[in-house]
């Protein structure tokens, strides 16, 4: 199933490139490179920089939040390995990688426990601003890509689903269902740290302190990501305001997560030509912008992280994992 979901998302991607290449005056869109500002590019650059610093914050918080601690900079590197994991392998599995790098301080349930409150918090945030641009692309250009209340309907569904994986009732009723069909090993890693991932939700009700710090930390880098975004576009000299990155930025992140090409690349060049396009952006224009936000957003993580994940690479040893003894 993997391997035809991959095979999937290439061929997305393949047929997005094929279209680009037939239909794009490359010619224009080189000019518009050579063209862009290199000032407001150092300051895209800039806000990547302090983004980087709050997600590092908000990631310490989380891990507070467990009963565990960090330093502010081993946050961040743990931050940027993760990047670099996910971009590297399918299925973004680096989020998870940083559970394994600090298990030797928390146990490995609740470190990823700390990781889904990390993502949902992400997701959350994201999809309320994604609702407010896509209200926003309605009433000021008079385009509607996507119901807005499809959206809050979406984002109601996400809440209560988030809940439901809390519960511990309702986990214990789907694990009843679904335990049969995973393999041995995972079943018994899965049935060993399930305690640890829900004996982690008192702490966080205890250290509430630090979720709310957490929560505050997510809505922060999301406003960060959208002024990034909102450089980019006054580098290529878009006469747009900053209500237009808020439009487009969350939508294009929430591109990334669908499974439908490969680190969004297609995709969300697609998004970008109809976003902008009601804007009336050339489509070279709008492709330059979705090839800077990506240049810009993910070589630097790329390459951070792969140079502290080459210093100290993650070891998991799934029989350890199984066999080690209960810590009290």
């Amino acid at each position: 199933m993997k391997i035809w979901t991959r095979a999937i998302s290439i061929l997305i991607t393949l047929v997005i490139i094929y279209v680009a290449v037939t239909q794009l005056d490359w010619t224009r869109l080189a000019e518009t490179f050579v063209k862009a500002d290199l000032t407001f590019l150092g300051y895209a650059l800039g806000i990547w920089g302090i983004l980087m610093a709050i997600k590092g914050i908000k990631w310490q918080q989380l891990v507070a939040a467990v009963n565990g601690k960090i330093g502010f900079f081993e946050s961040i590197r743990l931050l940027l390995i993760g990047l670099f994991i996910s971009i590297a392998t399918p299925g973004r599995l680096g989020d998870f990688a940083r559970a394994f790098y600090i298990k030797d301080r928390v146990p490995l349930g609740k470190g990823i426990m700390a990781v889904l409150i990390d993502r949902a918090m992400d997701v959350l945030v994201l999809m309320g601003f994604a609702i407010l641009g896509l209200l926003l692309l309605a009433q000021t250009q008079g385009v509607e890509i996507f119901s807005p209340w499809m959206a809050v309907l979406l984002f109601v569904a996400a809440i209560a689903a988030t809940f439901m994986v809390l519960k511990r009732s309702w986990a214990r009723w789907v694990w009843q269902r679904v335990q049969g069909f995973l393999p041995e090993g995972y079943r018994s890693l899965l049935q060993r740290h399930g305690a640890e991932f829900y004996d982690a939700i008192p702490l966080f009700k205890k250290n509430f302190r630090n979720v709310i710090i957490a929560a505050f930390c997510t809505v922060a880098s999301w406003i960060c990501s959208i002024t990034f975004g909102w450089f980019i576009m006054l580098s290529l000299h878009y006469p747009l305001g900053w209500n237009a990155a808020l439009i487009a930025t969350p939508i294009f992140a929430l591109v990334e997560i669908i499974p439908a090409g490969i680190l969004g690349l297609g995709t969300r060049e697609v998004a970008s030509v109809i976003l902008l396009g009601a804007y009336g952006i050339s489509p070279e224009n709008a492709v330059a912008f979705s090839l800077l936000f990506f240049a810009l957003g993910y070589i630097p993580s790329f390459l951070l992280g792969a140079l502290f994940f080459n210093r100290s690479p993650v070891r998991v040893n799934m029989q350890d994992l199984l066999s080690k003894k209960e810590t009290k």
